[in-house]
């Protein structure tokens, strides 16, 4: 009987520690396409005459697939202009700061003074009777201070410029009176040329979360989940440019997806024979695809390492190059 509960209490310490391990995971998305609002002001444009402002509202959303969010210690999120006519001119939100204390908290100090003047006199008459007299005086004043502290804050959002004033980040830390699960929208206003008509954005997101052991003092974070986009963007109002940016959109879409079908075909791009595979493992040899293959299939279609691909996704690829050359030569 004793060997049995001991048993069911190992086995409850094992799925106790199980669950407490548990790293929250968290999946982003962002839309492919944004229009941008002319926001310039006559002020601005009497001292930029070759320039505008663009407003653009960027929403991300997250979506806590696993774990819970008490478990999510931060998310951080960057935004950045790919080409390099644009800079960031005003962003929201800005830092914020709140307190779990609805108003300011109350202080009271209160000191008590204490006088006493005594009096004592002792006679003797005779060395059997003895006799003593004494006299006390006694007051009290008390001091009251009251005063008011401003609530101690904690940091909600933390937001501010990168790359010279060609991005913006925004780091989001949850609350418990804030939720950040969910869409949340943000805002940028960017400084570009007057002929400006579209533009691309890299949008990167992270979450941080715990990860629980069964001892809080050997608790640990890491990465719960990380994602990168690509954001064409357009002038609202010129249809050609959303045109341009809804065709972009959609080549990259159709190159992940063959990417995603046709990952078997890569990996056997990668490692040809059963030679490479077991190098592989075994750390001796390294893949026959370099790791920016990606990127030069999109700079050169037609060039080697496209050659090395699988059919769709080098014609894909193709596609999406020059879906891309003719997004950007309306900019």
């Amino acid at each position: 009987m004793k060997l049995s509960f001991l048993k069911g209490a190992a086995l409850l310490l094992l799925v106790t520690a199980s669950a407490q391990a548990e790293t929250p995971r968290v999946l982003f998305d962002v839309k492919p396409v944004v229009g941008c609002v002319d926001v310039t002001t006559p002020e601005f444009s009497a001292v930029n005459p070759n320039e505008r402002l663009i407003e653009l509202k960027i929403e991300i959303s997250s979506l806590i697939e696993a774990g819970v969010e008490a478990d999510i210690t931060q998310y951080f999120y960057q935004i950045e202009c790919v080409d390099r006519d644009g800079v960031v001119a005003n962003y929201l939100p800005k830092t914020t700061t709140a307190s779990h204390y609805a108003g300011p908290i109350a202080v009271e100090q209160r000191e008590e003074d204490v006088r006493s003047v005594g009096v004592n006199a002792t006679g003797t008459f005779d060395l059997l009777v003895k006799g003593t007299a004494s006299a006390d005086v006694a007051s009290k004043d008390y001091r009251s201070v009251k005063y008011e502290l401003l609530p101690p804050q904690e940091q909600l959002v933390a937001s501010g410029t990168t790359s010279r004033g060609r991005g913006v980040y925004f780091k989001l830390k949850p609350s418990p009176h804030v939720s950040i699960e969910g869409g949340r929208d943000f805002f940028v206003v960017l400084r570009v040329p007057l002929c400006w008509r579209t533009g691309e954005l890299r949008v990167s997101c992270e979450a941080i979360g715990m990860v629980r052991s069964v001892a809080p003092m050997l608790d640990d974070t890491e990465s719960s989940g990380a994602a990168r986009f690509s954001v064409a963007l357009y002038l609202d109002g010129d249809l050609e440019a959303k045109a341009a940016a809804a065709e972009f959109s959609q080549a990259e879409t159709e190159l992940r997806q063959q990417i995603y079908t046709h990952r078997q075909g890569l990996r056997r791009s990668a490692y040809p024979n059963a030679g490479y595979r077991l190098g592989a493992a075994l750390g001796v040899v390294s893949s026959q695809l370099p790791r920016d293959w990606l990127h030069q299939t999109l700079s050169s279609p037609q060039g080697k390492v496209a050659e090395q691909l699988p059919p769709p996704i080098r014609t894909a690829a193709a596609r999406y190059a020059a879906a891309k050359q003719g997004f950007l030569e309306l900019h």
